[in-house]
């Protein structure tokens, strides 16, 4: 069942109609000379969304410790509890 949603969120994201043709631009002159200027020295930034991907990284690789930290506060607060019983 969950992969009707994906095959629709696919659809739905696919440039063009032709399924032999998914997800190719149609090539025009404008859009050639557009991309060679961004490939030899146009104004964007060499590797742009850099900022955004250490951003998520980062706030991935945080969440996770916190995570792990948890885990481990819940532990030895179960096993203190555990001998309390005993």
């Amino acid at each position: 069942m969950f992969h009707k949603i994906f095959q629709w969120r696919h659809r739905k994201r696919r440039k063009g109609t032709n399924p032999s043709l998914r997800g190719v631009d149609h090539r025009t002159s404008s859009s050639d000379l557009v991309q060679s200027v961004r490939d030899f020295g146009g104004k964007d930034p060499k590797f742009p969304g850099v900022k955004l991907r250490v951003l998520r990284k980062c706030l991935r690789a945080s969440f996770a410790c916190a995570l792990v930290v948890f885990a481990i506060w819940f532990a030895m607060e179960s096993y203190e509890g555990l001998r309390l019983l005993d």
